[in-house]
């Protein structure tokens, strides 16, 4: 697996197509964890990759918002990715 620590990992914008391009140039297998270093998942960064099967985003931490819980970021998500990218804090 492959680590990345980014700066910033919120997309410049919410299209699907543009977060696919930007994976698949990392690995083409498409496989990837994203973990926001935010209490709270980038919205724009969710709705980018919503729609890839292979690709997770996770918070750092866990959080519970008024209508869902979150899991944070724990070794079994890791675990069937390739590529984990995580942001820096």
């Amino acid at each position: 697996m492959q680590l990345l620590v980014l700066d910033d990992v919120t997309p410049a914008s919410h299209k699907t197509k543009e977060m696919a391009k930007y994976i698949e140039g990392l690995d083409q297998s498409k496989r990837v964890l994203i973990v926001d270093g935010a209490d709270k998942v980038n919205t724009l960064l969710c709705r980018s990759t919503s729609n890839l099967y292979e690709a997770d985003v996770l918070p750092a931490k866990v959080y519970k918002q008024e209508t869902f819980s979150w899991v944070g970021y724990n070794g079994m998500s890791a675990m069937s990715k390739k590529i984990c990218m995580l942001k820096k804090q």
